[in-house]
């Protein structure tokens, strides 16, 4: 559900930057400073999780991290850093899911995990790519901004509640 976010970030804060003086070059630059991001953490995400407490600290961490970027983009003038901070999440999160699907999923069912996740994020992506824009047209993308930012927290706090309530101390 985060990554439907962060994709729907990528669309929106380029017509946000535009319409606030950035150049395309510049646009350009932040997007390949966020992918280049992606790109080195999912190089690394095998050490970079280990320094922060392995899969489960991993999984802690990074929606945490992934909220408060929302956070930082919704309330910042300085939205780019924040989008770089995605960049580096989203690098390491894809990874880590990835590895973590294959190592629990047996060969014989991951297809259908797989395609599951995929129709999920689809879903989340038609239904709030158009209420996004609708948001930002009706209001301002600052707003949209926040709502994103909001759902987010709500999103995170079901996340974490279910890890230390259902899931127990032993996470």
């Amino acid at each position: 559900m985060l990554f439907s976010f962060t994709i729907s970030l990528f669309f929106y804060l380029q017509n946000f930057w535009k319409n606030n003086g950035y150049t395309e070059f510049q646009i350009g630059m932040i997007f390949a400073g966020a992918s280049l991001l992606s790109g080195i953490t999912s190089l690394f995400a095998q050490k970079i999780e280990k320094m922060i407490g392995g899969e489960k600290g991993l999984i802690l961490t990074l929606p945490l991290l992934l909220i408060l970027s929302l956070w930082g983009i919704a309330l910042s003038p300085l939205k780019f850093p924040f989008y770089l901070i995605i960049g580096f999440s989203e690098g390491l999160l894809l990874v880590a899911i990835s590895h973590y699907i294959n190592r629990l999923i047996p060969s014989e069912n991951r297809a259908t995990v797989l395609s599951f996740q995929s129709m999920v994020f689809s879903f989340f992506m038609i239904s709030l790519f158009p209420l996004i824009g609708w948001l930002g047209e009706t209001f301002s993308l600052d707003t949209a901004f926040l709502v994103i930012a909001g759902t987010g927290t709500l999103i995170g706090l079901s996340y974490y509640s279910y890890r230390f309530m259902i899931a127990g101390k032993d996470l």
